[in-house]
């Protein structure tokens, strides 16, 4: 059934395969990093007899504003999701 040229496709497939998941697991590392490193910020950001610094009121909005943008996003998403099956 499988030829020898059949057998080297079936193992550079496999090797492909291979290095896209070690890259897809490198990537998502980097991106738990980036999101531990922002919420350090935020975490330690400084205040002020309670109150935020201005600094860290900056911060504090562009989190907001973020947060604000990624809800709707992931909800407009969900229908081509769903049709990529």
């Amino acid at each position: 059934m499988f030829n020898a040229t059949s057998s080297g496709l079936v193992r550079l497939a496999i090797g492909v395969g291979a290095v896209a998941v070690g890259i897809l697991l490198l990537f998502a590392a980097l991106v738990r990093a980036a999101e531990l490193d922002r919420f350090d910020a935020l975490v330690n950001s400084p205040m002020t007899q309670g109150c935020p610094a201005p600094e860290t009121s900056k911060v504090l909005k562009d989190e907001r504003r973020f947060s604000v943008r990624r809800g709707p996003t992931y909800l407009w998403a969900l229908p081509l999701i769903n049709t990529l099956g």
